[in-house]
């Protein structure tokens, strides 16, 4: 899935609730959409840039999973 550089509040809100029930499309596409900016902050991360990416998108993932509402 291709996200673009922009989203709507409302296209984004459906992204992240997809994702929110385990819509691995959508999980994708959120981390796409934050990676520019993931990319920049590792140059704040004292470890090496691939350890720092993962640790973002880990961290990105633990709160789409953390704010999920139960079914």
């Amino acid at each position: 899935m291709v996200i673009a550089e922009t989203l709507s509040e409302i296209d984004f809100c459906k992204l992240v609730d997809d994702a929110q029930k385990g819509n691995t499309l959508a999980i994708e596409a959120l981390i796409q959409h934050y990676e520019p900016d993931m990319k920049k902050m590792t140059w704040f991360i004292r470890m090496p840039h691939e350890d720092s990416m993962q640790s973002l998108k880990l961290m990105l993932l633990e709160l789409i999973q953390s704010t999920a509402t139960p079914t």
